[in-house]
């Protein structure tokens, strides 16, 4: 196990890297069982003061990969603080990526994955927190700005199918535009993102202070349900000259 991983981390640097960048977090899931999934070390951790935190109902199962258990109908979530201060105030940095390699859902509803200005246990029912996610359902992705399900959004269709295994890359720059690869195939290039904030209590911008994958009303991994494979973060710093 420990030689596999070891070859794995490597390939991180020479898959997902770019330029200056820097892997600061990455998991596998691989030899974690329980119902906290807050219990699994990543094999990548570079982040100071690292806290995470999970909703009881999503587990890893011991193989590499993290699910939900609840079918009822609640949001469930794993998520970790980025940083003490967040990503985008170090004037170092110009962009955070996140690669997440996954099973597609096999129902109507969807995962979440994005980021937070604060610990939050809810990726889309806190206003003040919110920031770009990703909505991936069973044959689309969906890249929302901010909060809920309004405001800014660009969805892709078509971008797989139903119970699949994907690899999404998605960047998120600091100066409010994305990239977004599935399998590897181009499907946005510096493309405007909207920060919506329709409370007006919170930033005016986004901040990448957390990231969070959140689970909705999905099947048992018997039954097609989606699941977390790994997950990579990596900063960018800006370019000089």
């Amino acid at each position: 196990m420990k030689m596999r991983k070891a070859g794995w981390i490597a390939g991180l640097f020479l898959a997902y890297g770019l330029a200056g960048a820097e892997v600061i977090y990455s998991n596998d899931f691989n030899g974690v069982v329980g119902t906290v999934a807050s219990e699994t070390e990543p094999e990548i951790n570079t982040i100071a003061g690292y806290i995470d935190a999970a909703t009881k109902a999503l587990v890893a199962d011991g193989e590499g990969r993290l699910y939900s258990i609840d079918q009822a109908g609640n949001n469930v979530n794993y998520r970790f603080r980025l940083n003490p201060v967040p990503l985008n105030k170090n004037p170092q940095l110009a962009a955070v990526k996140c690669t997440v390699t996954m099973r597609a859902p096999s129902t109507k509803e969807w995962v979440g994955i994005g980021f937070h200005e604060s610990n939050a246990n809810g990726l889309l029912d806190t206003k003040i927190n919110s920031g770009p996610w990703l909505q991936v359902g069973k044959s689309y992705i969906t890249v929302r700005g901010g909060y809920s399900t309004q405001g800014s959004m660009t969805q892709f269709k078509a971008t797989h199918q139903s119970s699949e295994m994907i690899r999404i890359e998605f960047t998120c720059r600091f100066n409010n535009t994305f990239d977004l690869k599935v399998n590897g195939d181009l499907l946005a290039d510096g493309l405007p993102l909207e920060h919506i904030n329709l409370d007006e209590s919170g930033s005016a911008s986004p901040v990448f202070g957390w990231l969070q994958m959140q689970f909705r009303q999905q099947n048992t991994i018997e039954n097609g349900g989606a699941y977390i494979d790994s997950l990579v973060v990596e900063t960018h710093p800006k370019q000089m000259g």
